[in-house]
């Protein structure tokens, strides 16, 4: 179904509503939304990392948030942010922090401040001082252009924040043969996914140009904050620090 500015206000409406709904339903003060700053008696469907209640943030975001509130640097004020497929509860954490300064994209939705293809962006060259791509990589057939086109916007210096669905176990797995929904499922959790990544997704960030830093929530997370913010401690973050 075709994104329209429309359709993409009613969605965000719509999920508005549902959040506020079920924010009432779940309040209690056993966990703790760092994005929207409630407290409630569990996350949804009482799943231990379940997403908030009331702003939908999944663990994967509050883990993104806890680390910037943890290290500053990697969101410098007096920089530009560039935010790929943003997600809302994010939005209105950087947002307010950044301005104008905050850019958001996407290859097809709306709601965004611009619509960019991650391989073949417009943007000059050194344009932002801070990159989020959370969840994004996966879906995209040339990752390593990707990448590349990622290093090329982003000053020297800079840092580009990396999510995507990891083994922990093994190297990543990919075929592009697989076009079957159903195999892409089985295989790599989602129907739309073309991989599956493993740690060998630093040697694709270093050959971009970053030196990276692999966080992982179990060993870089105090225990008590994993618990009280519902981090999942398989979650990682590749923080790429841009060389140059």
């Amino acid at each position: 179904m075709r994104r329209t500015p429309i359709r993409d206000r009613l969605r965000r409406s719509a999920r508005e509503l549902r959040n506020g709904v079920r924010g009432f339903a779940y309040r209690g003060d056993q966990v703790s939304c760092p994005l929207c700053q409630g407290t409630f008696r569990g996350w949804v469907d009482e799943r231990p990392f379940g997403r908030c209640p009331r702003c939908g943030a999944a663990t994967r975001s509050r883990v993104l948030s806890d680390l910037l509130e943890r290290r500053p640097e990697l969101l410098p004020t007096d920089q530009r942010c560039l935010h790929f497929a943003p997600e809302e509860c994010l939005r209105r954490r950087i947002a307010p922090l950044l301005g104008e300064g905050y850019v958001t994209t996407d290859l097809r939705r709306t709601d965004v401040t611009t619509q960019q293809d991650i391989t073949r962006m417009t943007f000059a060259d050194g344009s932002f001082g801070t990159i989020v791509c959370s969840h994004v990589l996966e879906h995209i057939p040339d990752d390593r252009g990707a990448l590349s086109e990622l290093a090329r916007v982003l000053r020297p210096g800079g840092h580009l924040l990396v999510q995507v669905p990891f083994n922990h176990h093994g190297l990543t797995d990919e075929d592009p043969s697989v076009t079957d929904p159903e195999e892409r499922l089985r295989r790599w959790g989602e129907l739309d996914h073309l991989r599956l990544y493993g740690s060998d997704l630093v040697d694709r960030m270093t050959s971009a140009g970053f030196d990276v830093d692999t966080i992982l929530v179990e060993s870089g997370f105090p225990r008590e904050l994993q618990e009280r913010h519902g981090l999942a401690p398989d979650q990682v973050v590749f923080v790429g620090r841009r060389r140059g």
